[in-house]
């Protein structure tokens, strides 16, 4: 598996885990442009900035050849390097333990930890805990970049102009300055006091709006209204009830809501027992291998202020004797880890809101029917001996010990991680 780095001081690796970029660019290699005579010419003659160009170099060099240059193929899954430090809570137990046995090693031959815990440059892929599928490669040129493409690749706007039109402005406004100080030097004068004051609280301003949590939440919350995720409910259920004709979508997408608020919670609370009845138990582990290392590290992951924006349906498929759903969830939430002695804020912000999208996977097996005189899918009872849901850790009820979350009986949540 390769890997690929993204920018952290400007944000921009948060901005993949967040499901905020989505893109991201390469220059062209200089040795595939000097192979197009056609580009060799327009660069001689000055006139580089014509689109043209770069249809040109695919006609002549070709798209296959042309991404056979890249690093990522399109299918391709891509590693985000992140220093060993900050991935480490969120690799598996598997992948800390390599980690551990090999820092150990490191340490004691060289006296010191492995370069990778500072530095993402020299991370191994394996043990990233966050992935990427390339799913597209096309070539266009710089100046025919989109505002809707810069902020797929997690560019804020910030309201802001810019661009030659100031540079052109303050050449124009410095030029006439000049003139009225030969002039008359005290109007001159008074002129540049006031547009300095201009300029401090414009800067000042702009500062604010990048930093402001409210301009953020704002910006967070209109992305959320204006995202256009399909809705393919009526699809996938019209697909269901051709073999389970009692399959309510208003029902199923109201427990996968309550599903996932219940897992949000349970990090806050660091209280695993109230998701377990809904997670299969591989799931189940993993979710509380993370809660279990935040108790030891005495922290807390706050979730808090959830909005979901669109829950739907988005596929139906069989695997072996398991029937897959697949659930697409958008919410808005504030995200953020606190030291459970001092109440401090050791990772990102209390007042900042997050847009996340999510895959929620649920299974069952083959040939279960929804039952009809079930108010929803919710594991209140066990559906073998009718009891009041008491689940073990293993995912059995304490009363007759079936176990009652590997989907045998109703849908299991098997899988929830972030899309892009």
């Amino acid at each position: 598996m390769k890997k690929i780095m993204f920018n952290e001081p400007f944000g921009l690796q948060q901005a993949t885990f967040d499901g905020v970029k989505g893109m991201t660019r390469r220059v062209i290699p200089q040795c595939i442009l000097d192979a197009v005579p056609q580009y060799q010419e327009e660069y001689y003659a000055g006139a580089l900035e014509h689109i043209e160009i770069d249809q040109a170099i695919l006609n002549m060099v070709g798209p296959e050849k042309m991404f056979q240059q890249y690093v990522y193929q399109v299918g391709e899954i891509v590693a985000i390097a992140q220093k060993y430090e900050q991935a480490r809570p969120d690799m598996n137990e598997q992948q800390r333990e390599e980690l551990t046995y090999a820092d150990m090693k490191h340490l004691f031959y060289r006296k010191k930890k492995l370069p990778g815990f500072k530095n993402k440059m020299f991370v191994k892929a394996e043990w990233m805990p966050h992935h990427i599928k390339i799913t597209c490669n096309k070539v266009e040129p710089l100046c025919g970049i989109s505002d809707e493409d810069c902020l797929r690749e997690g560019i804020i706007d910030t309201g802001s102009g810019g661009g030659d039109g100031d540079i052109g402005d303050l050449a124009v406004l410095i030029w006439y300055l000049i003139g009225l100080f030969i002039e008359d030097p005290v109007t001159g004068f008074f002129v540049l006091v006031v547009l300095i004051v201009f300029l401090l609280i414009r800067r000042k301003i702009r500062n604010k709006k990048t930093t402001d949590n409210t301009y953020i939440n704002r910006q967070v919350d209109n992305q959320a209204n204006t995202d256009a995720t399909p809705d393919r409910t009526e699809y996938v259920t019209n697909i269901i009830h051709r073999f389970d004709p009692d399959f309510s979508s208003d029902k199923f997408i109201g427990f996968a809501r309550e599903v996932f608020m219940k897992i949000q919670e349970a990090w806050t609370t660091k209280d695993w027992k109230p998701i377990r009845p809904f997670e299969s138990e591989t799931l189940f582990n993993q979710h509380k291998q993370h809660l279990d290392e935040y108790i030891r590290l005495g922290k807390t992951n706050v979730i808090e202020k959830i909005g979901i924006k669109h829950c739907s349906l988005h596929d139906i498929r069989e695997d072996g004797d398991k029937e897959v759903l697949t659930v697409w969830l958008n919410a808005v939430m504030r995200d953020y880890v606190i030291d459970d002695t001092t109440k401090k804020v050791l990772e990102s912000d209390p007042n900042r809101d997050w847009y996340m999208r999510y895959v929620m996977v649920f299974n069952r097996k083959a040939g279960v029917k929804t039952n009809p005189g079930k108010k929803g899918n919710t594991t209140t009872n066990c559906p073998n001996c009718g009891a009041p849901t008491e689940v073990t850790s293993s995912g059995q009820c304490n009363y007759c010990g079936s176990v009652i979350t590997n989907g045998e009986h109703d849908w299991v949540l098997t899988d929830i991680h972030s899309r892009t």
